[in-house]
């Protein structure tokens, strides 16, 4: 009678710990899965601004074409008409 007891005790026992422990398993997938969102949320953020990025350069290097543009078109006034003292 008494050993019994003590198998039914174990084996409420074993199934406590194994209730823990499918708890404990169950909140660190859900951490890992919160985890996988977050990263893919953060890799999202970095190509948006890689690619905002790439229009500002895109931006500056047109602007600093027209500059170039300008100048070229300054010194092509100053020399037309051709004359010999300019």
């Amino acid at each position: 009678r008494r050993g019994e007891v003590r198998e039914r005790e174990t084996a409420q026992q074993q199934k406590r710990v194994a209730e823990e422990e499918r708890e404990r398993a169950d909140e660190q997938r859900k951490i890992a899965e919160k985890m996988e969102k977050l990263a893919g949320d953060r890799a999202t953020e970095a190509e948006d601004a890689r690619a905002e990025t790439a229009e500002q350069l895109a931006e500056v290097l047109r602007l600093s074409d027209i500059k170039r543009l300008a100048e070229i078109e300054s010194q092509a006034a100053a020399l037309w008409p051709a004359v010999p003292d300019q």
